[in-house]
This record gives structure tokens, C-alpha cells and sequence, in this order.
């Protein structure tokens, strides 16, 4: 009997160990590397951050990554010259991917909706309230560099799950590695709560939005500066934070929207914007929108509330030339998403004011872009914009 109870505590840390280091497969580098658990999580705290340490742009970082009690898993990339933006978010991706699919941690007890990829020498400020709502407080997650000196810019996206903003299954389907991307490119980022509550119904009130995504960016400004951030932002928005992006452009200067949220002192404008495939006005939809009949439910006919239908769009507010925009869609989107961005485009066009465009080519439909070079063009036009 004692030798079966020996038996089963050498299998117990046995598995307990093969769980605690390994091998994964590197998009990036071509070859396997080692990751290790160098910090166990405290009683009660759900959050794991994946770090990528041995980054060669990333030695003079300061090192220690996440919060007092998270867990922590490095993967350690031992300063190769691959293990850069635009290329580790290949790696980001297909970290998502293993995690959706069950390949990798299984013998941990993970929560998919509280799982962080960050840079050596990252920090994170979790659950930063940003408006309180009636059906639920509306938070934001902020990564940043530990050593910030004031000059680092931020990049907010409104995540496109409704329930749980950094939620596993909606990165890895969308294909979403743009903020933790864009830390590898040195920049900080913030995941804030979609401010449309869950259940989604495909509607995206911008009237009712307006005023709490502006809550987000006054918030990410001012607990941004706390952290040693820089006062400069962009957005970034795909599908149903697309619009939220783009309104957030729209709407500056415009004084029709009552100040609500956290730091009401602050600054609301953004300084740069990433727009991506989603819908940006409701005025012009093709005659065989399959949404005509859910709007129709929410807003009546168009031509009896035109005000009505043209508030929730946040294309409508614009009326006049505004900052610079960077556009990009998948070549696979359906048409519905390819009328909304020509409509944005023309728009932008008709107003003089300035956009990139580029299409991403890979034609694999309702997508966040990967490819390397037009990733590098994002990175590009942030560098230009953000100081």
C-alpha cells in the first residue's frame, strides 16, 4: 500500500513538471523553443500572461513582466534576429490558436478570457474602469513598458467580444494580434469593453456608444500618464469595433455629447486611427443586406426616422476633413463589408481628407490582417502620426 501511495506522488510530480516547461513550435524563427512557468499564480488570481522574453529589441528592457501573483510562462527566444514585428505576430496568432484548439497548457487550469502576450519588460494595469453602466461597469486592460519615460504611445482597440474582451476564442478566430503586436513594436495598448452590452444582437448604437468610447479614451489618457505613457493614442477597430474606431474621428470637436466616465478632465481626441472591415453608415446598404430586417425592428422604416438611422452610423457625423485614417479590408470580405469601406472611402475622398488604403490579399474573408508587409505599413503610419 505504501508503495502504491510512493507511486502515485512520483506520477503526481511528474506530471506536475512535464507541465511546467516544454518545447513550442516558432512561426517566426521555423523551430521549436523552450517556454518555462516561472511564476505560479496566487489563490484566486485568474490571469496568465504569456511572456516572449529573449527579444533582441527588447535587452535594454526592464525585466519583470505582469502582476504580483499572476501566472507567468516565458518563452525565450534567445535573441534571434527573427524575433521581431512584424513576424512575432505569427506567433501571437498561433499561440491563440493552440490555446483554442486544446494543444497547449491542457494540463493547466487557464482562463481563456484573462490570457495577456506580452514583451519582456511589459507590466499590465487590469480591470481599469472607464464608465459605469447600468447592465454592467465598463473596463479596459493596459499593457505597457515597465521603464515608460512619457514618450510611449498607446494603441486602444473596443474588442469584439461582447462578454469577455480579451476572450481566447474571438483573438484566435478573428485572427487578432494587433495590440499585442504592436507591443512588440514597442508601443502600449489598451483592450477595452465593447460598450454595447451581451447578448450582441448586430447592432451598434453610435449615439448611445459615442459618449462611452470618449469615456475609454479619457481614461486610457489619464491613467496612461500615471503609468508614464505619452498623451498620444490611436485606435485601432475591426468588425464591431470598427465603427467605434472611426467615430471616435468623426465626432472630435463635437460638443453635442455630454461628458460621462472616468478623468472627465481629459482630452478625448485621438491622434491616429486603424479602421478596419465593419459598418460605418446605415444610409446606403445594398438592397440584399441581410441586417435590413433586424434594423428595421430596431429603428422602423428609414424614410420615417431618418434622423434615427443616420445617428447610429458613425460615418454620418463626419462634415468635413479630418486626420489622416489607415483603411484596410480582406480581399474575401462579402460585399455588404466591401460596400461599407468603398462608402467610407468616397466619403473620405469627397471630404479631401487624407486616408491609406490596403487590401489584404490572403482572401481568407472576416479577418484581422497578418501579412508582415502590410503590417509594417500600420506600423509605419502609426510612427508617422504618434509622436
Amino acid at each position: 500500500m505504501k508503495s502504491l501511495a510512493f507511486a502515485l506522488i512520483c506520477l503526481t510530480i511528474s506530471c506536475s513538471s512535464f507541465a511546467q516547461s516544454g518545447e513550442w513550435y516558432s512561426n517566426a524563427l521555423g523551430h521549436a523553443i523552450d517556454w518555462k512557468v516561472i511564476q505560479q499564480p496566487s489563490e484566486g488570481e485568474s490571469i496568465t500572461i504569456l511572456k516572449l522574453g529573449g527579444l533582441p529589441e527588447f535587452q535594454a528592457k526592464q525585466d519583470g513582466v505582469g502582476l504580483d501573483g499572476s501566472r507567468v510562462i516565458e518563452f525565450d527566444y534567445r535573441d534571434a534576429p527573427e524575433a521581431i514585428f512584424p513576424y512575432l505576430s505569427r506567433d501571437i496568432q498561433k499561440l491563440r490558436n493552440d490555446l483554442f484548439r486544446n494543444e497547449l497548457f491542457k494540463e493547466l487550469d487557464l482562463d481563456y478570457a484573462r490570457i495577456f502576450i506580452l514583451p519582456e519588460g511589459y507590466g499590465l494595469k487590469p480591470d481599469v474602469l472607464y464608465f459605469v453602466n447600468e447592465q454592467r461597469p465598463l473596463l479596459m486592460d493596459i499593457a505597457y513598458p515597465l521603464d515608460a519615460d512619457g514618450s510611449v504611445p498607446c494603441v486602444l482597440e473596443f474588442s469584439c467580444d461582447n462578454t469577455d474582451r480579451m476572450g481566447n476564442f474571438s483573438l484566435a478566430v478573428c485572427r487578432d494580434t494587433l495590440l499585442e503586436g504592436f507591443a512588440t513594436a514597442g508601443y502600449a495598448f489598451a483592450m477595452a469593453d465593447h460598450p454595447v452590452p451581451p447578448p450582441y444582437k448586430g447592432l451598434d448604437p453610435m449615439v448611445d456608444c459615442i459618449p462611452k468610447i470618449k469615456a475609454a479614451t479619457r481614461t486610457l489618457r489619464g491613467a496612461g500618464r500615471e503609468l508614464g505613457l505619452s498623451d498620444d493614442i490611436a485606435v485601432a477597430g475591426f468588425s464591431r469595433g470598427s465603427g467605434m474606431a472611426l467615430a471616435l474621428v468623426t465626432t472630435e470637436g463635437n460638443g453635442s455629447f455630454e461628458v460621462k466616465g472616468e478623468y472627465p478632465e481629459e482630452d478625448d481626441t485621438v491622434q491616429a486611427a486603424i479602421v478596419l472591415s465593419g459598418r460605418f453608415t446605415y444610409l446606403n446598404l445594398l438592397k440584399n443586406d441581410k441586417m435590413w430586417p433586424r434594423y428595421l425592428k430596431a429603428w422602423g422604416e428609414s424614410d420615417e426616422n431618418p434622423v434615427l438611422w443616420k445617428e447610429q452610423g458613425a460615418l454620418d457625423y463626419l462634415e468635413g476633413a479630418t486626420k489622416p485614417l489607415f483603411l484596410s479590408i480582406n480581399s474575401g470580405e462579402g460585399p455588404d463589408a466591401q460596400h461599407q469601406m468603398s462608402l467610407l472611402r468616397q466619403r473620405l475622398t469627397l471630404w479631401g481628407s487624407p486616408y491609406r488604403y490596403a487590401t489584404d490579399s490572403d482572401g481568407l474573408g472576416h479577418k484581422v490582417p497578418l501579412d508582415p508587409v502590410l503590417l509594417e505599413s500600420m506600423r509605419d503610419y502609426l510612427r508617422d502620426n504618434l509622436n
